[in-house]
């Protein structure tokens, strides 16, 4: 999402026609480089303010160990400590029993 959205909101800066309210350096608009320069500055103070806030979040949880799961659950795998039954996987090496619901 982040790479996408930052090459977004340069598109409008290179490719943005005065059409649809845009200024592009590659239409030639009048002030098109300063357009340029403000989608820039835009995209980076996003980049600031999503960070930001993503670290008010994560930075307490990873102080609090509670950001990661156990070496063991690691090494085992989430698939199998949390996701599914162990059949899921087993390639039809067991007999296979209807889901109960």
């Amino acid at each position: 999402h982040g790479c996408a959205g930052f090459w977004g909101v340069l598109a409008v800066g290179l490719f943005g026609s005065e059409e649809v309210g845009g200024n592009g350096i590659f239409h030639g608009g009048e002030n098109s480089g300063a357009q340029l320069g403000v989608q820039l500055l835009g995209a980076l103070m996003i980049t600031i303010w999503s960070g930001g806030f993503a670290a008010l979040f994560f930075v307490p949880l990873k102080a609090a160990g509670l950001l990661r799961v156990s070496e063991e659950m690691q090494t085992m795998g989430l698939d199998e400590a949390k996701h599914s039954p162990r059949r899921a996987y087993s390639m039809g090496d067991e007999e296979k029993k209807p889901a109960k619901v």
